[in-house]
This record gives C-alpha cells, structure tokens and sequence, in this order.
C-alpha cells in the first residue's frame, strides 16, 4: 500500500514518535537516553526550530515542535540515524534501529498543543516507569518545573508562564483527563482507545441507567446508538469504536 501524506499543519506545530525496530528498547540505560537529548540538543542547532516538549521512554521518544514542514523529515532523519550510529556501535550490531517511518501529527491549536503536553509528560507514569512526571528524567517536565533550559525554547517558557501562575499549578494540570486519541506505538494506543471507550460506556450507562457494560448488547438498536455515542464523544470512525467493544 502507498504511504498516506504527512499532514502539514497551518501552526507548523506537530507531535512526533518514534520507536525501536521490532518493538525492542533502544534506549537501554540512562547513558544513553542522556545521549539521545545530546544529539537533539546539537541537531536543534542546525534547524529552525523550536522544542515545547519531549520524553525518552525504553523503546521509543515523543516530541513536541514547531518547525517548517520542508525541514521536518531532514531534522527527524539527522537525530535518528546520528543515535543509529552511537547505538550499532556500542551495542556492536549492525542494521536499522528505529522502526521505519516516523509517526507525526499536526498541532493546530491551543487546547490541543497544552493536552500533548501533558500526554507526552504523563508517558512514564502510564508505563509505571516514575509515580509522576516530576520524577521522570528524561522528560520536559523537570525543564518546565526548575525553568532550567536545556532542549525546550524560550517561547515554551513564554507559554508555560502565561498560562501557569506557579509549579504546583501546572503539575495539577497534568491530573486532569481528556478525551483525544494522541500518536504513540501500537501497543499504547491501543490501551488509550480501550480506556476511553470504556470511560465512554460508563457514562452513557449511568444516562440510561443501566447495570453493567455488558447491556449495551442487549440489543443491536442499544450498541448502535452507543456505538455513534462513543464516535461522536472521541472524534472517531464508528468502525474504529466497534472494533473496541468487546466489554
């Protein structure tokens, strides 16, 4: 199948992933997610380019930029194959490291930009890697809480100030939920749809005042009006929902 087009985005704002071949960790140890951000910090200052938020997980890196689309898959292409060649070498392996084609989103606006945000800090709690995202090392958060810069641009400081009175303020943003379905690997994603259709279920349940999950499939008229429910609360097709209800 021919690949889709990357979506350009009218802010030049996008959420991009990407992770180690045949889902294994590439980021096996501290060193070297230390030397992931070193090789992003000297790459960013080859671009025009500007960071608001970033993770390093075990098997895979989440972004949040600003940069023009023509320079997108350049910059992308040189902070991969760079830590490609750190990695195959001390590592003593040959071959691919990252898994094919990176995976991007377009940011177009506000609400959304400060949800991927949060997405992106709140990685390692869903992966039960630190109990918040304060704890977390390798994540923007630290960056935002001490407004100490090491990869994030002066706008995101800029950013964080206007909308954040104080650090306790923008840690209890990151307890609140929202309902978008946000790019990440299979796996995740995964999870994150199952959840929120479940939380879906739950409120269109308590609506009809009915007892369990399981009498949505009472009758074909009660699943498919569920069905349009879940698809018209979470932005997405009603095939993607039926595929999820399986309660």
């Amino acid at each position: 199948m021919p690949r889709k087009p990357r979506m350009r985005s009218s802010t030049d704002m996008y959420h991009i992933t990407n992770r180690g071949i045949n889902k294994v960790n590439i980021f096996n140890s501290e060193n070297d997610k230390k030397q992931f951000l070193r090789i992003l910090h000297k790459t960013c200052k080859q671009y025009p380019i500007e960071i608001y938020s970033y993770c390093v997980m075990s098997n895979h890196f989440h972004l949040l930029l600003r940069i023009p689309f023509a320079e997108l898959s350049a910059f992308i292409q040189q902070i991969s194959t760079t830590y490609a060649v750190y990695y195959n070498f001390k590592y003593n392996r040959v071959g691919h490291v990252f898994q094919g084609r990176y995976h991007s989103e377009a940011v177009e606006s506000e609400r959304y930009f400060w949800c991927c945000v949060r997405y992106i800090h709140l990685n390692p709690v869903h992966a039960l890697l630190a109990p918040s995202p304060a704890h977390y090392k390798f994540s923007s958060m630290k960056e935002y809480l001490k407004k100490s810069r090491l990869l994030l641009h002066p706008k995101a400081f800029q950013l964080y100030i206007q909308n954040f009175p104080g650090a306790a303020d923008f840690q209890q943003f990151h307890n609140h939920r929202d309902h978008f379905i946000y790019i990440d690997t299979p796996e995740e994603l995964f999870a994150r749809k199952e959840l929120l259709i479940d939380e879906c279920a739950k409120i269109f349940l308590a609506g009809k005042n009915l007892p369990s999950k399981e009498a949505i499939f009472w009758s074909p008229e009660l699943k498919k009006e569920f069905i349009t429910y879940a698809s018209d609360n979470l932005k997405v097709s009603k095939a993607e929902v039926s595929r999820y209800v399986k309660f």
